[in-house]
């Protein structure tokens, strides 16, 4: 009699731990796919971004500072492109804050500026000619293998107000 008790234990027993074995192959996978959306998610905030951008406008352009906030890693930057536009450097030769364009007019300006980690902000100054139709984007290239830090414009920036000023 214990043979066949034996022998119909077996089978339950077997079922028992291909059931849990198929569980705990499921939860693996699951909590392997949840820790690499965690880390794409801390890469994405480990970045350095464009956190504040300072316009200047003119008749036929827009003179702009791009403040590129620090990441926690080091990267360089490559070129600056606008889709529509023409590009050039703007640089204050007065000293009291007035840009000027210098510099020919280009589609994607090369604009070489190390990011260092935990530094300073650093900024970067271009002219963009004409003035574009809202909305557009400005994108600074990196060097490397890095995505592109993109800037959007949706608003017009000396009509639209800032969350602060519309409460």
């Amino acid at each position: 009699m214990s043979r066949n008790q034996s022998k119909t234990k077996e089978p339950k027993v077997e079922f028992l731990l291909t059931f849990i074995g198929t569980v705990a192959a499921i939860m693996a996978s699951f909590f392997s796919w949840l820790g690499y959306v965690i880390s794409k998610r801390a890469e994405e905030r480990a970045r350095p971004c464009i956190g504040e951008t300072l316009w200047t406008e003119r008749s036929d352009s827009y003179f702009v500072t791009l403040k590129i906030f620090p990441g926690q890693y080091f990267v360089q930057t490559k070129s600056i492109e606008v889709a529509g536009a023409k590009l050039s450097y703007a640089r204050d030769v007065s000293g009291n804050g007035r840009l000027l364009s210098s510099g020919e007019e280009v589609s994607c300006l090369p604009y070489t500026v190390s990011v260092p980690v935990n530094r300073d902000i650093v900024e970067l100054k271009v002219c963009i000619t004409p003035k574009l139709k809202v909305p557009f984007e400005i994108k600074v290239n990196l060097a490397g293998d890095h995505k592109p830090l993109v800037y959007h414009v949706y608003e017009n920036p000396f009509t639209s107000r800032t969350p602060a000023d519309k409460v």
